[in-house]
């Protein structure tokens, strides 16, 4: 089934349009690529990945060699776990572990460290815990301490998400952990906070202490970020709750799920004469959906759990990367324009319905993850939603919000995204930034003021690093 939405017209707007040199990833970030995802050249790339993932599967020859070819011309990547299909076993991604009790502490453990062993991050809720400050130091320490299976040692740890209730009594204890101790001690987690609507309604103000903390933070150091629980999409019988996030949080799953994600390259969805190609689009998408539901099938689950979950809710993550990209070749749409906020909403639209019409029973379809990895195969200069390097330095909170709220529209799960934050932003821009958020109906929200963190990669003042900070925990 194709969706193909009415032209966008493309209208001249305030923002300055940043110019962008040519892309210049070719030797470097192909060469990391290449190792990481043990493969020669695209083509071989994707013949092997769909040969172990399609292979009895109820794929036609024509899909999967369209699916393949997609593949090959970067129009469909797979995160980077489902790249090395056929080269290590298939492993999720990342496990959530919804809200255990605090007597099943050593339950988690056990499958935290199992999980860990095989590259799975988690995503976990500490808001029963009468001492979550102390849960999380817990688990930190497991994780660091966690050696890896003999298959697995030569890539990178996953990356890691505790959440908390916002008015759990030691709230205030778990925001200012990250920022009082030193930079690092608990780098293998990010987390946020879940909030509901009444709390944000009430207290979501610079008079109550523990927004006060919140805001305080974040300006600091970028945790916690905000988790608006109400926002949830909750498949049947699962109690709100035990929803958790995974690592980056562009997913909220119910206990022991597991998300496996790709992402259609918008970049390559743009003809020669500045036109957005819906129906290859909305082919493609249906197609990526399919192929990530087949991947349930081929993924060995070290904990039981995980494939019952898995395989009862069957969610996927088709998301998309190279967004900044297809606003350049449309002719240079300014990122956070009424124009890319109605071309964004379409997109999430048109990709959501293909995939849904494919997948009618899994708990969810679509969400947007931060490609960080993946991204190393494409020219592309933006990652994710993400606009250019370039763009950062003259974007307004308001412009990345209205983009991420715009795509929140489209994608049935939630968005990962930052709102980067000049280095002399207030912690009053940081508060608005959180109301907005939440007026907007965004699922959640992440700030990053610029150089709050002596581990940041890669700073608005300099040039970025050879592997442009790009985030990697989630693909």
């Amino acid at each position: 089934m194709s969706f193909t939405p009415a032209p966008i017209p493309v209208r001249t707007a305030s923002l300055p349009v940043i110019p962008v040199s040519p892309p210049n990833t070719s030797t470097g970030r192909l060469a990391i690529a290449q190792e990481r995802f043990q493969f020669q050249d695209l083509p071989s790339l994707a013949s092997r990945v769909c040969q172990a993932i399609l292979s009895g599967s109820g794929f036609s020859s024509a899909d999967r060699a369209r699916l393949q070819e997609d593949m090959a011309a970067l129009r469909f990547i797979p995160a980077g776990n489902t790249l090395t299909a056929g080269v290590y076993s298939l492993r999720p991604n990342c496990c959530t572990l919804g809200s255990p009790s605090p007597d099943r502490f050593s339950h988690v453990l056990e499958d935290c460290r199992t999980l860990w062993q095989t590259r799975t991050g988690v995503g976990i809720d500490l808001s029963q815990f009468p001492d979550p400050v102390f849960a999380l130091w817990t688990l930190s320490r497991e994780n660091h301490a966690t050696t890896l299976l003999e298959g697995e040692k030569s890539r990178p740890k996953r990356g890691n998400m505790a959440t908390l209730d916002i008015e759990h009594p030691r709230a205030i204890d778990f925001i200012r952990l990250k920022k009082t101790l030193p930079q690092g001690t608990i780098s293998n987690f990010n987390i946020s906070l879940r909030v509901t609507d009444s709390w944000m309604r009430q207290h979501g103000h610079m008079k109550n202490p523990v927004w006060r903390e919140l805001v305080d933070a974040a300006w600091s150091c970028g945790d916690p970020g905000l988790f608006f629980l109400d926002r949830v999409h909750i498949p049947f019988g699962v109690d709100r709750r035990q929803m958790t996030l995974v690592p980056c949080g562009e997913q909220s799953m119910s206990p022991y799920e597991t998300c496996n994600l790709g992402a259609l390259n918008l970049a390559q969805f743009v003809s020669p004469h500045r036109e957005i190609q819906w129906s290859q689009l909305s082919t493609t998408a249906g197609l990526a959906a399919r192929f990530l539901d087949q991947v349930i099938n081929c993924t060995e689950f070290a904990v039981q759990q995980c494939q019952e979950a898995t395989a009862k809710h069957r969610r996927v993550g088709l998301g998309v990367m190279g967004f900044a990209d297809m606003l350049q070749a449309l002719g240079g749409i300014p990122y956070g324009s009424r124009t890319a906020q109605r071309l964004a909403t379409r997109l999430g639209k048109c990709i959501t319905k293909s995939a849904r019409a494919q997948l009618p029973a899994a708990a969810s379809v679509t969400c947007v993850a931060p490609t960080g990895g993946i991204t190393l195969l494409t020219d592309n200069q933006g990652w994710g939603i993400e606009p250019f390097f370039a763009e950062s330095t003259t974007l307004r909170p308001q412009d990345h919000l209205a983009i991420q709220a715009a795509w929140q529209r489209g994608m049935e799960n939630a968005i990962s995204k930052t709102v980067n934050l000049p280095r002399h932003a207030n912690k009053q821009e940081v508060a608005d930034t959180f109301s907005r958020a939440w007026k907007l109906r965004c699922k959640g929200v992440t700030v990053y003021r610029d150089g709050s963190s002596s581990m940041q990669p890669i700073s608005l003042e300099r040039k970025p690093s050879a592997r442009g900070g790009q985030c990697t925990k989630c693909d």
